[in-house]
């Protein structure tokens, strides 16, 4: 019986790799392929992976000595303001960091539980992830702040 012989080529900016084989040396191959363009991308930061558009948040966030400070009137959800403290802060921050942005804002949680239980709400929707400590803005997540601040500029 003969074995399925199987040949790719990847690549993913200056990584190149081709391989053939059967499927679990393949599979093997891929997999540590994808490892290594995992570590290009954790050198990266968050805003060239998918950039900012700091242009929504003229008007809305201004920064200030202590980082990005709400200058709307509207009221901001919970959810929301954890969204947009992670996006004015380009994408990653401290998960302390943004639930002190988001109080500062005026935008209350009864203790850190409840704040914790919204940023594993927010985890669960695919909206924000962790990753080397820090809460990370996924394109979902990206892609839905963009469009509430939209909607808050009118547009």
């Amino acid at each position: 019986m003969k074995l399925l012989s199987l040949k790719i080529t990847l690549e993913y900016k200056d990584l190149k790799g081709t391989i053939e084989g059967d499927y679990e040396k393949v599979w093997k191959f891929v997999n540590e392929f994808l490892g290594k363009i995992r570590n290009v991308l954790r050198e990266v930061p968050i805003e060239e992976i998918y950039p900012i558009n700091y242009e929504l948040l003229q008007n809305i966030i201004e920064y200030g000595p202590y980082g990005p400070e709400l200058v709307i009137s509207t009221k901001v959800s919970q959810r929301n303001g954890i969204l947009l403290a992670l996006y004015s802060f380009g994408g990653r921050e401290k998960a302390e960091k943004i639930f002190e942005t988001v109080r500062s804002w005026g935008i209350h949680f009864k203790n850190k539980k409840v704040f914790q239980a919204r940023v594993n709400d927010l985890k669960k929707e695919g909206l924000i992830g962790t990753e080397n400590g820090d809460l990370v803005l996924k394109i979902k997540g990206k892609n839905l702040i963009e469009n509430y601040l939209r909607k808050l500029k009118g547009e």
